[in-house]
Formats: structure tokens, C-alpha cells, sequence
């Protein structure tokens, strides 16, 4: 153990676990120290070579064998390091520095030398990563690799680790934030980028660390591109208040040998907080995920009429269903679903544009359907903020009903002696409108209205005024039916109105 304030630190004996590739915090304490710091070791599946201070001139340069991770120090302004190897035509080899990361203010530069001295490839400033090269051997041969900082800085904490290992790095990834807030059982939005070294086919994502029940969408990198916006929508067995961390990984067939990479959040955590952009590795990988509570409703739906109305003799007809839009900034179209018609009836549902309130259905079925009233449900998808619903509206009506129906409506109850408005309806199903001429089956004694009134052919709805005789006491009731006559088909057709129930009741006082 090396550094300023290691120098009565004993050597430490630890035995690493067979999982490689993997960080591990050991604590260290001072002889005659009341506390303890620790100091992180990433351990591989390659050896490890400490560099001795004789190999600060390519004469001196120390002979390793490939595959190798390097461990040394720039103990001094302006200190060199080299390590000879030999090397084969054609051997592709990834050689990754880690410094800043791992708690070392030193920053790395690299080269690969010929025997003689003569540069081949170099990697210096690459801005808050640590430098990496991909080198393929020209040609067999001695080679050398120099390592110095490249701000030509030194001391005994600018220590380095350098691992150079066969190249199967075909691409990395990397998210664009490392911490998100999910409402329960909802979806989350990640920006994945690849960069893409040598392989340009399509990589498939999956997220560990949550177990399952997760569902993805967006989760392939298709052929030659270096995006997609994952989208993560997380069981509802995830309890609000609850934090996972997840890894993100992605994974390719290349060369007939399967391969894999995680995310990494350090570029993301950097971002977040630009005043420490030398994180320690040990944090890259993983996503935080916060659940809250779920996610509040943002529309509904509602038919536009009191049933969906089916005409005997036709085909066809249609009906509308309403959104209500509850959250103002969503606009987006929602996806109307029909289930549970009677054998023999199917719908479509017209699309609409962004923003729209209204969606005409049309059912069609058979022509010979005998009059009836079932029921069906009609269903509504919208996403918003990345949020999923679907909202039900159940014990829908689908009235199998004459070419022409009439409805009636009171506005509310009658006042003693006063008026209220009654809403008549009518609904046709033939090209050819004609006029409607309503009266009324059944009344209550106490009840003024006109004898009759007509619905023009060009109109679908007419207000009647309604009175009630002056000595009616409050409380009273009376059914109302409506009698509807017109043409239809070139022949008079009757129909009757449900009954409506009319009360007589004192307004509030104010």
C-alpha cells in the first residue's frame, strides 16, 4: 500500500472471491489510528504485474506477457513507464487505462511503440473517460507500451492500472440518467446509446435487478443505429416507497459467440453533479428506481348518447364515444377498444387526429336482429408522461331498436305552480329525415305541456316547457311517455319513449 499517509500501514493478506470483474472495498487501519479508511480493489480474470522503477527508459523496459493487467505509479514529474511484449500479426487487443476512476489524480497517457522506438498508436485527452486503444499487431514483432501522465505530473498517489486483454469489446453502452421516480406500476424512459466498434447489428436489451414481471418496449438497437428509448414498465407487486437498483444490459451474437454489456450511469452522474466529474467507478452501472404513488388518472370516457343504438332492418349504424381529457396537456390520441357484442356484431372505431374529444364507431351485424338490449364494455388506452392507463366503461347499452327512436329528458323537478324545460330527443336512421310529431302516451293530471310538438326534419331534439298546476303538492310524482310518429321507409311509423319520472318539488332556498 503506497500513498502520503500509507507509510505505517501493514500489508494486507485478502482472499478474492472467484467472481471477477468486480469492485472490492477493503478497510485499512493506521497503528495507532482511532478510525479506518478503506481503499477499493477491482479485481480480473487476467494476472496482475506491478512495474518496478527500472523500466523508466525503453532500454529497461519490462518484458509481460499478453493477456496482463499493469499496476504502477508515476512516482515523480515526468516519470515513464514501459512494458514489452510480443506480438502476432493480426491479434486484436483492447487496452484500457483506469486512473481518475478509481480515486487516482493521475490522467493517463498511452502509446505502442515499435522495437525501435517509433510511435504506432497513442491516446491521450478523451475528456472525463479514461483513454482505451484498440490495437491490431501489423505484423509479428517486439512491441512496446509507454505510459507516462499527460499532464507530466507525479507522486506517490498517481497510480495507474492498465489491462490489456483480447478484443471482444464489440460495443458499450451508456444511459442518459442514473436516477428515476416511477409511479406504481409504471413505466420509466431511458435513452440507451451504443458506441459500436466493429458490430453493426442489432443488440437486445434486458433489465436485471428488479426481478420479474418487468415488461420492455423499445428494448432493440436495430442494425447500424446507436439508439432507442427503452421503455421500462415496472409489476405493480413493487410496493410505493420502495428503491431498486437495476442494470441495464445489452447483448449480441457476434462471431458465433454470444456477448454482453451493462450501461454504464457514470457519464449520467457526472452530468448530475458537474462538480465532481471524476467519480469513482464503483458507482457506474446501476440505476436508481424510487416508486411512488400511482399515477393520477389523466382522461375518461363516456358515450355521447344514452345508448348505442342499433336500427332492425340495417346493417350498420354508429355511435360516439367521448374523452375527457382531465389533464389539459394531454392531447395525444387514445386507442378505443369494443368488447363483449352480441354473436354476430363487430365495431371499428374511425382514428382521429391529436387532441380530439369525439370517436365515431360503427357496428355493423346482422339485418333480421330481433329487438333487444345488451350489454357491452368499451375501453380506453392513453399514455402520458410515459404513463399507461385504461379506463372501462362497462354495462354499455346496445339497443336493437325500430328505424326511429325518441327520448325524453326533464331538466329537474317541477316547481309547484312553476315550469321546468323537458329535453325530447329523436334519433333516425334513414337518409330521407322527415319531420317527428310527438304527443304524449301517458301524463300525470297535474301536468300542463303542449298537446303535441314537432321536431323539424332538418333538427333532432326540440325543449318543451313543462308547468304544473298550482295546488300540486311538493313530493308529488307522475310517469311521463312520449309518442313519436313519422315516415320511415315511405310507410308511418309509432314509437314510444321509456318512461320518465316527474316530480314536483319546491326549489332550494337560497
Amino acid at each position: 500500500v503506497k500513498g502520503q499517509t500509507a507509510a505505517d500501514l501493514s500489508p494486507m493478506h485478502y482472499l478474492v472471491p472467484e467472481q471477477s470483474n468486480r469492485f472490492l472495498s477493503l478497510g485499512l487501519r493506521h497503528k495507532e489510528g482511532q478510525g479506518s479508511g478503506f481503499v477499493t480493489l477491482l479485481t480480473s480474470d487476467y494476472s496482475d504485474f506491478l512495474e518496478t522503477e527500472e523500466n523508466d527508459t525503453l532500454e529497461g523496459e519490462t518484458k509481460v506477457t499478453l493477456p496482463i493487467v499493469l499496476n504502477g505509479i508515476c512516482e515523480q514529474p515526468g516519470d515513464e513507464d514501459y512494458f514489452r511484449f510480443d506480438g502476432v500479426k493480426g491479434e486484436r487487443w483492447m487496452i484500457r487505462a483506469a486512473t481518475r476512476d478509481l480515486g487516482s489524480p493521475a490522467d493517463l497517457y498511452m502509446e505502442i511503440l515499435r522495437a525501435d522506438g517509433n510511435r504506432l498508436a497513442s491516446v491521450d485527452d478523451v475528456g472525463k473517460d479514461e483513454g482505451f486503444m484498440d490495437f491490431t499487431v501489423p505484423e509479428d514483432g517486439a512491441y512496446a507500451l509507454r505510459v507516462e501522465d499527460l499532464h507530466g505530473n507525479g507522486s506517490p498517489s498517481h497510480a495507474y492500472r492498465v489491462e490489456i486483454k483480447p478484443f471482444h469489446d464489440w460495443f458499450s453502452l451508456s444511459v442518459d440518467a442514473e436516477t428515476f421516480t416511477v409511479p406504481h406500476g409504471g413505466t420509466i424512459s431511458v435513452k440507451v446509446t451504443s458506441q459500436r466498434r466493429g458490430y453493426g447489428g442489432p443488440i437486445e436489451l434486458s433489465v436485471a435487478g428488479a426481478g420479474e414481471g418487468i415488461q420492455l418496449a423499445g428494448q432493440t438497437i436495430a442494425k447500424d443505429k446507436n439508439e432507442t428509448q427503452l421503455l421500462v414498465t415496472f409489476p405493480t407487486r413493487i410496493v410505493p416507497g420502495s428503491l431498486e437498483m437495476v442494470r441495464i444490459v445489452g447483448r449480441a451474437k457476434i462471431e458465433e459467440q454470444d456477448f454482453m454489456a451493462s450501461a454504464e450511469t457514470l457519464t449520467a452522474l457526472r452530468t448530475a453533479i458537474p462538480v465532481a466529474p471524476y467519480l469513482p467507478a464503483a458507482l457506474g452501472g446501476s440505476l436508481a428506481v424510487g416508486f411512488g404513488p400511482e399515477f393520477p388518472a389523466f382522461f375518461g370516457v363516456s358515450l355521447a348518447d344514452p345508448s348505442a343504438f342499433y336500427p332492425t332492418g340495417k346493417e350498420s349504424s354508429q355511435f360516439k364515444v367521448l374523452v375527457n381529457r382531465i389533464q389539459e396537456k394531454f392531447t395525444a390520441a387514445i386507442e378505443v377498444g369494443i368488447h363483449d357484442l352480441p354473436e354476430g356484431f363487430a365495431a371499428k372505431v374511425e382514428p382521429v387526429e391529436e387532441g380530439k374529444a369525439e370517436y365515431l364507431v360503427t357496428l355493423t351485424g346482422p339485418a333480421d336482429a330481433a329487438e333487444a338490449n345488451h350489454k357491452f364494455r368499451i375501453t380506453g388506452k392513453g399514455t402520458y408522461e410515459n404513463q399507461t392507463k385504461e379506463v372501462t366503461l362497462g354495462d354499455v347499452s346496445l339497443e336493437i331498436v325500430k328505424p326511429l327512436v325518441v327520448r325524453i329528458t326533464a331538466q329537474g323537478n317541477i316547481p309547484p305552480g312553476g315550469q321546468q324545460k323537458l329535453l325530447v330527443k329523436v334519433y333516425r336512421f334513414e337518409e330521407e329525415k322527415h319531420p317527428v310529431t310527438v304527443r304524449w302516451k301517458e301524463g300525470p293530471s297535474w301536468l300542463l305541456t303542449p298537446v303535441e310538438v314537432t321536431i323539424p326534419a332538418d333538427q333532432d331534439q326540440i325543449e318543451v316547457v313543462l308547468a304544473s298546476v298550482g295546488e300540486t303538492a311538493a313530493g308529488t310524482e307522475g310517469n311521463l311517455v312520449a309518442l313519436a310518429t313519422s315516415q320511415v321507409g315511405g310507410q308511418p311509423l309509432n314509437v314510444e319513449s321509456p318512461a320518465v319520472v316527474l316530480r314536483v318539488e319546491a326549489p332550494p332556498a337560497e
